[in-house]
């Protein structure tokens, strides 16, 4: 850029704005508080730097004192640590492990960055890029976009940073109507699968198939969960906002045997998708897809992934006659509207619709007559 084209450029923006370094996008604001004092602030975007000069302007107007410290320089890095913490006091392992591998995701690419010169450009930008790298769908790339989030939320409370560059990106829109299930023969021939190759998984994949539970539940799951007085398995639920923490499920004789044989040798209170190891000590279970891909490929399976198990037993409960409003009870969803996906599949529906279009021509009719067609 000419210096002629840089100071026409730089006389057309805002008294009191500057952009630094040039070219960078990354503005300035300089004003006098209300001691008199001349102070500056790094404000990120040319929107943010007008609002927050407004702001300094209304403040030395009213009298009040400025509200706002500096805020140091600090790291991405440094921040993503800050979050993972946080979310070890909040959360459950199972939980933070995955959010800690989204978080390490996005050290690689930002963690020795300045957080506060980090703009939701940048966080759209990145995101684009590795959901084109890695075939994101998109409940990949909200929950990328939330973990992304969260560690600005949390560098806020910790008042590391002011502001959450991806405070307002709208979440791409997820297609939660899909609706995929095993049939009896895919339920037979994976079954053989996984005993050839990952026996041990075999409990595992029933326990998920005749419990509807999702993996991040199942990874929850206790020795002592199942009642056997009641044959009701309880399921420890997070999803279910201001709600019972557990629901329950009705034991199948195939659960119950999968329960048995996860839980032998364990005490009360353990995690139960775990196994023994021969030298002593346990080792968790909750790594899935290098060991359900495999057996996927050798039962000849496709257009299949491990939450459709949840779908193949709420269908299998429609199909079967099961009220919608009970189906949702053993799935622990938060609103009939997520159960009405499985609706179609009642075997009454049909003969329903076809009863209540061809009742309309058994009614009396104008002039009295009444007539009756042939079904």
């Amino acid at each position: 850029m000419h210096c002629g084209a840089s100071n026409r450029f730089m006389n057309e923006l805002p008294r009191g704005i500057w952009e630094r370094p040039r070219g960078s996008r990354v503005y300035w604001i300089r004003y006098t508080d209300t001691s008199g004092r001349r102070r500056r602030e790094k404000c990120g975007s040319l929107t943010n730097a007008k609002q927050r000069l407004a702001i300094r302007h209304a403040e030395r107007v009213s009298g009040e004192k400025l509200t706002h410290e500096p805020v140091k320089s600090f790291t991405l890095s440094v921040l993503i640590d800050d979050a993972i913490a946080f979310a070890e006091a909040q959360n459950n392992p199972y939980a933070v492990k995955d959010l800690k591998y989204k978080l390490e995701r996005i050290r690689e690419d930002f963690g020795r960055h300045i957080a506060k010169t980090i703009t939701q450009g940048d966080i759209v930008k990145w995101l684009e890029k590795q959901a084109v790298k890695h075939g994101w769908k998109p409940a990949s790339r909200n929950r990328y976009q939330a973990a992304w989030s969260l560690v600005f939320r949390v560098a806020i409370q910790n008042k590391k940073a002011r502001e959450n560059p991806a405070h307002g990106l709208r979440h791409k829109r997820e297609d939660n109507q899909r609706i995929r299930y095993l049939t009896p023969d895919e339920e037979r021939r994976l079954t053989e699968a996984i005993m050839v190759r990952y026996p041990e998984y075999v409990p595992i994949f029933q326990l998920s198939l005749h419990s509807g539970m999702r993996a991040s539940e199942m990874f929850r799951s206790k020795v002592g969960d199942l009642d056997p007085r009641t044959g009701l398995l309880a399921i420890h639920q997070t999803k279910v906002r201001h709600g019972d923490p557990r629901r329950y499920v009705p034991a199948t004789p195939m659960l119950r045997a999968a329960y048995d044989a996860l839980a032998a040798g364990k005490a009360r209170g353990e995690l139960l998708c775990t196994k023994i190891e021969p030298r002593g000590g346990t080792k968790e279970m909750n790594r899935i897809s290098y060991w359900f891909n495999p057996c996927l490929q050798d039962a000849g399976i496709e257009d299949f992934v491990w939450h459709d198990l949840r779908h193949t037993f709420a269908s299998r409960l429609v199909m079967g006659g099961m009220p919608i409003s009970a189906v949702a009870q053993y799935m622990g969803h938060q609103s009939l509207q997520m159960t009405q996906r499985y609706a179609h599949l009642s075997p009454e529906t049909d003969s329903k619709v076809r009863d209540i279009m061809m009742g309309y021509y058994t009614r009396v009719l104008p002039g009295g007559k009444k007539k009756v067609a042939a079904r």
